[in-house]
């Protein structure tokens, strides 16, 4: 499915002296990274499952800005289901709309669509969903920006999400916190898709 590129309306916005409509989180580069490969399990029916995996990855701040302002939708490949028969790839129908996440009680799928001059106001991007680790993580309830297909006809969706927008105090680097995963439909199943075969599609202004 190919979707026709929208064109946004220019627009002057007052940010938080960062370039963004949020307050950065801020940390040592060590600390930061740490999070990279975190692992959020929850248990179903008594076993042990990897609903989330985190992944750090350095961006510089133009590329961070672009991902919170202008990020339209993210296509995604064919991946392995639940079992790892590549011959027998899942394909999702995307792209899909990239959208703000207003809570963590909303769910994904009820996730409200923003266009850019509307994400002035959002809330605060946080990351309050890790468990079982330490700063930075940040557990002030906020919203997160993401990406989700329908789920398919054998039950699988693919998802995208950013969590966070890092700062290192010490490096003056910037990073984003995202997920990125094909995943059952009740999320008892969750497989890495690699950040380079995703593919990203921008707004475009008059």
């Amino acid at each position: 499915m190919t979707i026709q590129m929208p064109i946004a309306t220019k627009f002057n916005a007052i940010a938080r002296g960062n370039g963004f409509p949020f307050c950065l989180i801020q940390n040592t580069d060590a600390n930061i990274n740490t999070l990279n490969g975190h692992q959020d399990i929850n248990q179903f029916f008594g076993v042990d499952k990897v609903v989330e995996v985190f992944r750090i990855r350095e961006v510089p701040i133009i590329e961070a800005m672009k991902f919170i302002w202008n990020l339209y939708s993210v296509s995604f490949p064919a991946a392995d289901g639940d079992t790892g028969d590549p011959t027998n790839p899942q394909t999702f129908d995307s792209p899909a709309i990239f959208k703000y996440n207003t809570g963590v009680t909303d769910g994904y799928i009820n996730a409200i669509a923003y266009v850019p001059y509307q994400r002035v106001c959002n809330e605060v991007l946080g990351f309050p969903v890790p468990r079982d680790v330490g700063p930075p993580r940040d557990d002030t309830p906020g919203g997160w920006f993401v990406a989700q297909t329908a789920t398919n006809g054998n039950g699988y969706s693919a998802q995208f999400a950013i969590r966070s927008i890092y700062y290192a105090t010490d490096t003056k680097k910037y990073y984003i916190a995202f997920t990125s995963s094909v995943r059952g439909d009740d999320d008892s199943f969750v497989r890495e898709i690699p950040f380079d075969s995703l593919t990203f599609d921008y707004y475009t202004y008059a």
